[in-house]
């Protein structure tokens, strides 16, 4: 039976909660979402460039050396922050210039060596890239403000002298100041080192103690080295924390600590905000040397900091809901409904009454399509570990892999449920058909590319509203960027949207749901809303927090789903998934700041109307099949 192409009553209150999802989509998000306190208004050159300047002030060398600039996040500072502040409140913190002291947000400068071999693998892989080929690594505020060096290769400045720092240490002293600095660095770098094994407590004041006065007195006087104590290390470590984006924190010294692999002529001092920052406890940890030289600055949020970690910007959070359990949950349940599929399609190829024809072409375009998603997410390898036949090779088996895959188990699922489907309700499927046999401009085809794109809408409004109404629920995304993890945002937002409305569609509602209806047809709605709640719903970002919320709202979206699908077919829910997808995923482009992915925003909104589009012709066609 060819489904009906006319529009009737549903199908017009459909279409007008379409366009209300879609207003509510574009309104609420930018309020809903934390992307929208992003700004790429620094840009990658200015970020290099204050990066370079903050490098060379503490007497680094950049010459050699290229620059890697990106805009990142920190996720579990923005989960963490959502959580205790909510999300409009978070937005608003952040927005409003707060991010200058709790850089949710921040760029990240990678400068490495380009005569160095480049490591083999990502830069995020555990480790990190090797120290001989990444020189320093610099994080600067949205502002261009720096609030985190790291330098793998510990590599000393200017013999550990910095005379910026020693003159203020001895600003009270303009005579004896020009007595000290007037020697080489070399000659005045082995006139300090730390003494710390007498200290009983930590020193917290911006004035030396009388004994670390007397020793750079003295060191000035006779040139014969001296050791100094805490207070000369917490006040070299506070004089740099105060010239970075951390001087705007309240900070206490909790310890002071030598550096055994430097012997004494360097410490560390970790600091402690005296009060929560807007629920956040900051600690900074700084590495110095007795001669005023800044080796590494390191920023934790609530979080501790734990002998040999990396110094990378994370903070300790732990969700109400385990965000590893539901994705074992997740693919738990599509491996166990995929077993099943697979029995069903072995029994019915048995009975040769398998279509391993269209099964092959779903999984040909779903295979392609994920090794396609795969092959654009990954410039950020590319860019920074460079285009050796290594990578390539790398890249291609980890396409080869995830493309066959997922070519699989569309596969099976697109076998399995089209012979499932037949003999219960083959309505459901008749319009996949037809465009598997590129049958696009017709009126079957053409009202479920309408309803689909209308269906997107309800999905996108049910999701914005969802957000509204848990402004504590967590919204959490990964540490890149679209423009930093992509080489076409929209691109990979297409190819990864047919290949995933593919899997769910054709397992969960077409497979699942033929089960369901030749037996208990009453049952059919609800048990397929139930089973998105369970795989979740990988078209939007979805709130986490509580256990009601983890699985209340895709189970609001479930319902959704299910009550189109019971209605219409297989194909207006494919293209919903598709569309729902691409506008979500683009949204990037027009919710952060001069987004150099505005482009993918338009592209993915020209996507929108290209489909409501050809619906439109299709309907309006004479052609009926």
């Amino acid at each position: 039976m060819i489904p009906r192409s006319r529009f009737d009553v549903v199908d017009n209150a459909l279409f007008a909660l379409g366009v209300v999802g879609l207003a509510l989509f574009v309104w609420l998000l930018p309020g809903q979402h934390p992307d929208s306190a992003a700004s790429y208004a620094l840009g990658r050159e200015a970020a290099s460039e204050a990066a370079r300047a903050f490098l060379e002030r503490q007497g680094y060398a950049t010459e050699g050396l290229t620059p890697v600039a990106r805009l990142a996040r920190q996720p579990r500072l923005l989960d963490s922050l959502q959580a205790s502040q909510g999300r409009p409140e978070t937005i608003r913190l952040l927005g409003g210039g707060e991010d200058r002291r709790l850089p949710a947000h921040y760029w990240n400068v990678r400068w490495h060596r380009e005569d160095a071999a480049t490591p083999f693998g990502p830069p995020e892989a555990a480790g990190g890239p090797s120290s001989d080929w990444l020189a320093f690594e610099v994080d600067l505020t949205q502002h261009g403000e720096a609030w985190q060096l790291r330098n793998p290769a510990a590599v000393v400045p200017r013999d550990g002298v910095d005379r910026d720092v020693l003159q203020y240490l001895l600003d009270e002293d303009p005579e004896m100041r020009s007595t000290l600095l007037a020697p080489a660095d070399s000659i005045l770098g082995s006139l300090f080192y730390f003494d710390l094994s007498s200290a009983s407590r930590p020193a917290d004041s911006l004035i030396l103690f009388e004994a670390d006065w007397s020793r750079l007195h003295e060191a000035a006087a006779t040139g014969q080295p001296q050791g100094l104590g805490e207070a000369a290390a917490t006040a070299i470590a506070r004089r740099h924390v105060a010239a970075t984006a951390l001087g705007a924190f309240d900070l206490d010294v909790r310890t002071v600590e030598a550096l055994p692999e430097r012997g004494r002529s360097a410490a560390r001092v970790r600091f402690e905000t005296r009060e929560p920052v807007h629920g956040q406890r900051v600690g900074v940890e700084a590495d110095v040397t007795a001669a005023g030289a800044l080796l590494g600055l390191r920023t934790r949020f609530n979080e501790k900091f734990e002998p040999g970690d990396d110094g990378r910007p994370e903070v300790q959070f732990q969700l109400g809901s385990d965000r590893g359990a539901r994705g074992a949950l997740k693919w738990a349940a599509y491996f166990a409904l995929i077993l099943v599929l697979l029995s069903v399609m072995f029994r019915r190829m048995s009975g040769r009454a398998l279509d391993a024809q269209a099964a092959l072409k779903d999984a040909v375009l779903a295979a392609t399509l994920a090794a396609v998603a795969m092959a654009l997410s990954t410039p950020t390898i590319a860019v920074e570990a460079g285009y050796g036949w290594q990578l390539a090779v790398v890249i291609g088996l980890g396409m080869l892999f995830v493309g066959a895959g997922l070519g699989l188990l569309v596969f099976v699922a697109s076998g399995a449920s089209d012979a499932l489907a037949r003999a219960v309700w083959p309505e459901k499927i008749t319009t996949l058909s037809l465009v598997r046999q590129h049958a696009w401009v017709n009126q079957p085809v053409g009202g479920p590319l309408v309803r689909g794109a209308a269906l997107a809408g309800v999905v996108l409004g049910t999701t914005v509203l969802a957000m509204a109404l848990v402004p504590h629920g967590i919204i959490h995304d990964e540490q890149l960027f679209g423009a930093e993890a992509t080489f076409s945002l929209a691109a990979t937002a297409v190819a990864r949207g047919v290949w995933y409305a593919l899997l769910l569609v054709l397992a969960v509602h077409t497979g699942l749901g033929s089960m369901l209806q030749r037996r208990w047809p009453w049952v059919v709605v609800p048990a397929l809303a139930v089973a998105v709640a369970v795989v979740g719903f990988d078209g939007v970002d979805l709130v986490e927090g509580s256990l009601w919320v983890v699985f209340g709202v895709p189970l609001v979206l479930g319902v959704v789903l299910a009550l189109a699908f019971h209605r219409y077919d297989a194909l207006t829910l494919v293209i919903a998934v598709v569309l729902t997808g691409v506008l979500w995923d683009t949204a990037e482009g027009w919710l952060v700041t001069a987004s150099p992915d505005l482009v993918d925003a338009v592209v993915g909104w020209v996507v929108f109307v290209g489909v409501v589009g050809l619906g439109v012709a299709g309907v309006r066609s004479d052609r009926t099949g």
